[in-house]
């Protein structure tokens, strides 16, 4: 933590969260959440100079026609759900005891016995589970509470756009009873009033515990270089009462950072905050963890991807124009005089022409002649009319365009192993290696969730102990996580891959399923056993059958056999 972190008003705090004011912050956060227009800054196609009267006009028919399709959104969501499309696994392990007798080694050819969880990691096993598939998780700007799940996903997605996914565990205000603290006063030396929560059974005390999804420029993890210790800052619009009463908290933010001695301080920021002045700060000891953590990963929409994404939109903008282009064919008419009459005008002395309505469209007749004029002499001729067509571009060169610039964005997102062979104009050798790129670019993410997940849980498991009255009780158990990536369906070339490989005994057919997609291997080993099983009982109890059927008719007598008995004779 900064020397001067805990000396910061909360303006100079909301300066220590980086990346909120700069274009490609605001324009990734947009476009994700399907603002491509972004007030005329998503249009690159041609427009009229600002100063030119028409300028204006111009924006707002183009406004109106724009098109979008956001692959923003779609590559962010294929990426969180290869990550997170399958359940994440978890365990619950107690810490060894430095005089305890390690395990003794398996006889060869034994199974190593496997061992059976204490109490305390079942209890604790449970309490994760219950919490995890509870409605124990918000996502800042939604009004519905969801599962921890969906906030780990959003914070996942927010460090997709923005390099940075903050999280933050917190017992929301409702369940916070007023007490006095022992050394904090104010100015009159009264006994100051602080928030703390009252000790209850761990079933009750979890049904407290939330998990947040701050939005990127509301939240951020830093690393105090001097102490390498982190620190969190959280802060929402204080002057927006829906967020306070959304998110349940009473103030206005907090700042956590863990001191010298490993406790951990949460200290809360009030709209009339003063480092220098009186504040409420929770001290509390949770093992070094602060209340907050920050999912980093490396950008996945970048500049360049933002600016394909924009090339894409002007492309189906003008196929739209085009399509209507070709619905309503632009006509030119050429030395063709228009309907109407020649009437004398009174005040220049000189017959004038008044045009007619020209009727056009289905069901309608219309006579076009020529117009007149004289030549050189004086001799009155009249013109051949002529009526030209403005025929639209072919749509091919849209739907090629669109398909170029769609498959370079997959490729910047190392995606492009969702396209068809023929789509990706790529070998099944290549599309392969296609699909080792996507998985190699999940891996940093996956270490991330990982991470992530372990945290919450750990810190979960923490503050069930603190606020149940038992501080230590879930101090010796550690969680490990393990999230099983999800690639999607393989294609024909890389199923006959992992297929020859384990005919070719290198390797397992357990782990040949996994790569070709089989979420429960146990499950899909155990029904292959239980049908290989009966596909043999059924074999048996046909020849069973017909063994039975061939006795039954020797013993009726059989003629051919009698037969053959008789030749022996």
């Amino acid at each position: 933590m900064p020397k001067d972190i805990t000396t910061l008003p909360p303006d100079k705090l909301l300066e220590e969260i980086p990346s909120t004011t700069e274009t490609w912050f605001i324009e990734n956060m947009a476009m994700f959440d399907g603002d491509h227009w972004m007030d005329a800054a998503g249009w690159v196609g041609p427009q009229l100079d600002e100063k030119d009267p028409g300028a204006s006009q111009m924006m707002a028919d183009i406004k109106r026609a724009f098109v979008s399709k956001n692959v923003v959104r779609e590559i962010v969501s294929r990426h969180v759900a290869g990550v997170l499309g399958n359940d994440p696994i978890w365990k619950v392990t107690a810490d060894m005891l430095e005089d305890a007798d390690p395990p003794a080694e398996p006889a060869e050819g034994e199974e190593p016995e496997e061992l059976t969880p204490s109490p305390l990691e079942v209890e604790a096993e449970e309490i994760i589970r219950a919490w995890w598939d509870g409605n124990q998780g918000l996502v800042a700007g939604e009004e519905a509470l969801s599962s921890p799940l969906t906030v780990v996903k959003s914070a996942v997605e927010r460090a997709l756009l923005t390099d940075r996914g903050p999280l933050r565990l917190f017992i929301p205000s409702k369940f916070l009873t007023e007490v006095s603290s022992t050394g904090a006063t104010d100015e009159e030396g009264t006994a100051r009033e602080t928030a703390v929560i009252e000790t209850s059974e761990p079933g009750e005390t979890l049904k407290k515990i939330f998990l947040l999804g701050p939005e990127a420029d509301q939240a951020m993890v830093g690393l105090d270089n001097n102490s390498m210790t982190q620190f969190g800052i959280y802060l929402i619009d204080a002057d927006d009462p829906d967020t306070a009463e959304i998110e349940g908290v009473g103030h206005t933010g907090e700042i956590v950072f863990v001191d010298e001695e490993s406790m951990t301080h949460i200290r809360i920021i009030e709209t009339d905050y003063d480092p220098e002045g009186e504040f409420d700060e929770i001290k509390i000891e949770m093992s070094g963890k602060l209340t907050m953590f920050e999912i980093q990963v490396p950008r996945l929409v970048s500049d360049s991807v933002r600016q394909l994404q924009k090339q894409l939109n002007m492309i189906l903008t003008m196929m739209g124009r085009n399509v209507v282009q070709a619905g309503f064919l632009e006509r030119i008419l050429l030395n063709a005089q228009l309907p109407g009459v020649t009437q004398l005008n009174e005040v220049t002395g000189e017959e004038d022409f008044i045009p007619d309505d020209f009727e056009i469209g289905p069901g309608s007749t219309a006579f076009i002649q020529g117009v007149t004029y004289q030549d050189a002499d004086g001799n009155e001729h009249i013109s051949d009319p002529k009526v030209v067509y403005r025929d639209p571009v072919e749509t091919k060169t849209f739907i090629q365009s669109r398909e170029e610039i769609y498959k370079q964005i997959l490729e910047e997102a190392k995606q492009s192993h969702i396209l068809t062979v023929a789509e990706a104009n790529l070998s099944g050798k290549s599309r392969i290696e296609s699909r080792f790129d996507y998985e190699a670019s999940l891996e940093d993410t996956q270490h991330q969730v990982e991470q992530a997940l372990t945290w919450v849980f750990e810190t979960v498991l923490k503050m069930v102990g603190i606020f149940s009255g038992s501080p230590e009780m879930f101090d010796s158990l550690n969680v490990s996580v393990q999230t099983e990536l999800n690639l999607g369906r393989p294609g024909p070339d890389e199923v006959k891959m992992v297929i020859d490989k384990v005919d070719a005994k290198l390797q397992s057919r357990r782990a040949g399923m996994s790569e070709l997609g089989t979420k429960d291997v146990e499950s899909e080993e155990a029904q292959i056993e239980k049908e290989q099983l009966q596909s043999t009982q059924d074999r048996f109890t046909s020849l069973a059958s017909a063994i039975q059927r061939t006795r039954g008719e020797f013993d009726a007598g059989n003629p051919d056999l009698d037969e053959d008995e008789g030749d022996e004779e």
